[in-house]
Order: C-alpha cells, then structure tokens, then sequence
C-alpha cells in the first residue's frame, strides 16, 4: 500500500477541491482541516471527505463557495451568523475568530451559526479558543441531516448526531480538550 506523507494529502486534496469547483483559498482552508483531523486520529473527518462528500457536494451545488458569513444580529456577547452554506471549514473559523473576539472584549460570548455546510472536526473550533487563553464549548447538530445515530438502548438509526465538543486552557500543558 502506498503511503503519503500529509504535505501530499495536503495538496492532493486542495487541488481536487479547487479542480471540482472551489475557490483556491478555500481547498485550502478545507484541505488543512481534513489533514489535520487524519493527523488528530480522527479520519472519519479526514481527506476521505474529499471523494465521499464533498466532491460530489459540489457538483450538486450544495456548496456556495466564497459565501460570505453574514451577521444577522450581534451585541457585545452574542453574535447569529448566516453562513449562506458555504465551506464549513471556512464559515466555522470565521465564526470561532468573532466569538474569540466578542469573549477577549467582555468575559464571555456566544455564536450561534446557520445555513452552513459540514464543519469537519468539531474540536478544531474549541481548540481555537483554548490557544487563546479562553475555555470553549462548541454544541453541533445535523439539521436533520441524516439518521446516523442509535439512541440508547436501541438497534437502528433514529437519530442525528448531535456532537459536543469543549477545549480548556492550561497553563501547564497543551489545552485540555474532549470531543
């Protein structure tokens, strides 16, 4: 089996991205996502994404590329995003970067965000936040997008997944962080 180093994949993946449709600065956004979640364990939000998903996402136009984030109402703590379904990845930092700064300015801050394709792996967000200094708690739904889920106690798929995931700064150690 061959094997590829993740600056390979890297590539790889953007340049299928941007090939099939996306714009260059957001492959790469995607592509960095996808390698760092392989690279993180976590390959079922890796670059098997790119020929399962979201190649054919954007040949039936299910992604709005370069969407622009758009914010619908905000306050010092609280900001509701449309992301006009776009990249995920994209929408999602963009997203985590106005709630670090709503959260640097007050103490605390809530983002909530809609209309928005898959974000990868949940716990890149949190992270983001962490590395900041800041505790962070990301709660996800699917919009309905898939019973993927057996609830407790049950054999068949009923349900969404609905993630949870969280980081904590140390100052010790890397973040803490659970997903």
């Amino acid at each position: 089996m061959p094997t590829f180093s993740a600056a390979q994949l890297r590539k790889f993946s953007a340049d299928t991205l941007h090939a099939a449709g996306a714009i260059r600065e957001e492959a790469q956004i995607v592509a960095n996502a996808l390698i760092e979640a392989n690279l993180e364990g976590h390959d079922s939000h890796g670059v098997m994404r790119v020929g399962a998903e979201y190649v054919p996402w954007i040949e039936e136009g299910r992604i709005n590329h370069g969407a622009e984030m758009e914010i619908e109402r905000e306050t010092d703590a609280f900001a509701l995003i449309n992301g006009n379904w776009g990249w995920g990845q994209v929408i999602g930092k963009k997203a985590m970067e106005v709630c670090i700064e709503k959260a640097a300015k007050v103490g605390v801050a809530v983002v909530s965000v809609h209309n928005c394709n898959h974000i990868g792996r949940a716990g890149d967000y949190p992270l983001m936040a962490a590395k900041r200094g800041m505790a962070a708690v990301l709660y996800l739904n699917t919009h309905g997008g898939g019973k993927i889920v057996a609830p407790w106690g049950g054999r068949e798929r009923r349900l969404s997944a609905n993630p949870i995931a969280a980081a904590i700064p140390r100052s010790t150690d890397e973040p803490l962080e659970h997903f």
